[in-house]
């Protein structure tokens, strides 16, 4: 038998694809927000979070919502998490502008502490060149996201960084999203709205004044695929979130359903901003468990 027949019959009968495709999927319970348990609105979600639907899910106990994650949104999913890796561990430490905390990959020692009440600029640091431990001395890092929140307000979330760079003020905070093609043409325009919501929690959550936006084309090639933007503080638009987010709580302590269901304006397909809280013209009613009911009732929820 030839080579080249050997070759042919040792072609593998099993697809790691199909592995993948098969195996590599999730379903997540979605709970609605409760009080009791403690529950915190994360930052992440926050402009695309309907106040009326968690308040409804909430005082009628429907507990059934699922995240469903397929094999493609799984590996988009780690994909992007390879990219905020990628950037976290290995790029922007070889540029020397990203600070925060850091864990020794061989003992595990954190780096970058804070002892007492600490201004992150005091104890945030770059990546050590060795580890503080004289029994280790590893000069192996990984960066460690820091999650804040805010007890009142019942937010919280963890940025992707702190940055210190000429020509900004002060520290800054950074946000790395990975992107497809269609929404990396979008991102040329400027960051998205519901990402700069999220920024500005953690901006009221950290105190800092700006933020950097790194979008990060999956489909492109190089340095070329990256889309880069800062946003500067805007106090009105904290307060407006600090706004909603009382409107929501409320609402779930006393049923009343706020006539503004969404942190952003959100647009049905005929490009309307709503104007009447109506199954008829939410833009997400289409896949809301709870649309009928939310129809029904305006501004009370009747149980």
């Amino acid at each position: 038998m030839s080579l080249g027949d050997l070759v042919k019959k040792a072609v593998p009968t099993t697809s790691i694809k199909s592995m993948i495709s098969k195996k590599f999927i999730e379903d997540r319970p979605l709970p609605p927000l409760r009080l009791e348990d403690d529950a915190y609105v994360r930052s992440s979600g926050l402009g695309y979070l309907c106040a009326r639907e968690e308040i409804i899910c909430n005082a009628l106990n429907i507990d059934h919502r699922r995240n469903k994650f397929t094999s493609d949104s799984m590996l988009t999913l780690v994909h992007g998490t390879a990219l905020h890796w990628a950037i976290q561990n290995k790029i922007l430490p070889e540029l020397n502008i990203l600070l925060g905390q850091w864990s020794c990959l061989e003992c595990g020692l954190k780096h970058g502490l804070p002892t007492g009440t600490q201004a992150l600029e005091d104890f945030l640091i770059k990546r050590p060149a060795k580890c503080n431990n004289t029994k280790c001395n590893s000069t192996e890092f990984q960066y460690c996201e820091l999650h804040f929140k805010d007890p009142d307000y019942r937010i919280g979330g963890h940025p992707d960084g702190f940055l210190k760079m000429d020509g900004l003020e002060g520290l800054g905070l950074l946000e790395v999203k990975s992107v497809n093609q269609e929404n990396a043409i979008k991102a040329l325009a400027g960051p998205f709205e519901e990402h700069i919501i999220q920024a500005h929690v953690y901006m009221w959550l950290t105190r800092v004044n700006w933020t950097k936006f790194i979008y990060w084309d999956k489909a492109g090639r190089g340095v070329s695929s990256i889309i880069e933007h800062t946003v500067n503080k805007d106090q009105k638009i904290i307060d407006e979130i600090k706004l909603f987010l009382k409107s929501l709580w409320d609402g779930i302590e006393t049923k009343q359903l706020p006539t503004k269901p969404f942190l952003l304006d959100q647009k049905n397909e005929n490009k309307a901003k709503i104007k009447v809280i109506d199954a008829s013209n939410c833009p997400k009613a289409k896949k809301c468990i709870v649309s009928d009911i939310c129809g029904k009732n305006k501004t009370f929820l009747e149980v």
